[in-house]
């Protein structure tokens, strides 16, 4: 039977895999071995006069608790950091609020929190004043708001919004001019 000779590639791999093997058992006895009280001092003395070259005043003894960072060098432009899901901030933050008492298009325009407290029985088909990826909470201020899982509203398990008093719906205004629900609440 006549031997083979093995591939350059698999003579690469071995030597590769004996090197790394070699390389691992040398690293564990350099863990094992440990310094002198001398060598230790050399270390901390070279390790701090490395710290005072690269930021003069740093101390790790005084680096216990950092409450804020005066400057970020590394992160001066963070551009995609300006942006969440393509909105800026002023889309997620409060605007306040309103109590809407009429109607089954209330505005949503410079609000994000509206209190439903209507004297009758109403059906909302759609909020407007609204641009993509507003998100508004409802409140309902007693039970005479609904809210159908149809039409511009797509709401969690295909189910209507049909609260009590102090019940709450959170929802998002999609490219579609549709309104998503994010979550309800029955309090």
């Amino acid at each position: 039977m006549r031997e083979r000779r093995p591939s350059p590639a698999m003579v690469v791999a071995i030597s590769a895999l004996v090197f790394s093997l070699a390389g691992t058992g040398v690293a564990s006895v350099a863990t094992i071995s440990t310094l002198t009280h001398k060598e230790r001092k050399q270390a901390r003395s070279i390790a701090d006069s490395e710290v005072n070259k690269l930021a003069p005043g740093l101390s790790v003894k005084s680096a216990r608790l950092a409450t804020a960072a005066g400057s970020a060098d590394t992160a001066a432009s963070a551009t995609n950091a300006d942006l969440l899901d393509g909105h800026d901030a002023t889309a997620f933050q409060r605007q306040g609020g309103i109590t809407v008492t009429s109607g089954t298009t209330p505005s949503v325009t410079d609000v994000n929190e509206l209190l439903l407290s209507y004297a009758s029985p109403v059906v909302i088909t759609d909020f407007t004043g609204a641009s993509n990826g507003k998100v508004i909470a409802l409140t309902a201020g007693n039970s005479n708001v609904d809210i159908n899982d149809c039409g511009n509203f797509g709401l969690a398990g295909n189910v209507n919004w049909t609260p009590s008093t102090g019940d709450t719906l959170l929802l998002v205004k999609s490219l579609g001019d549709q309104w998503w629900e994010l979550s309800r609440s029955d309090n």
